[in-house]
């Protein structure tokens, strides 16, 4: 996977790109015994935001779905790399394989 961060800000005029996105990686799991593929014996409860976030290599997530990311104050675009310390994050960064989601409720 191609790792290249992009500021996605919905309010900026002329922006197209998702409205949404999820907090994935900071999600509380909880364990789930009975799953039904034993490799993924977790379930977990995404936040979903509409701010500004960063994207990566694009806006929109796969197949309509929402990506999952973090927000756009926490990404140094200049320096490529996080304004804190976030030490390991190189280690995991390709680790989260692709996941699906329930769609967004209809409003």
């Amino acid at each position: 996977m191609e790792y290249e961060p992009i500021a996605c800000d919905q309010y900026t005029p002329g922006y197209t790109g998702d409205l949404y996105w999820a907090i994935c990686d900071a999600a509380p799991c909880t364990e789930n015994p009975n799953s039904s593929n034993p490799d993924k014996p977790l379930s977990c409860q995404c936040r979903v935001e509409n701010t500004p976030f960063v994207g990566f290599g694009g806006c929109t997530g796969v197949n309509g779905g929402i990506m999952s990311s973090f927000p756009l104050w926490a990404w140094d675009f200049q320096r490529n790399t996080y304004p804190f310390a976030m030490l390991g994050y190189e280690y995991v960064q390709g680790a989260c394989a692709t996941l699906k989601s329930d769609p967004l409720p209809s409003r």
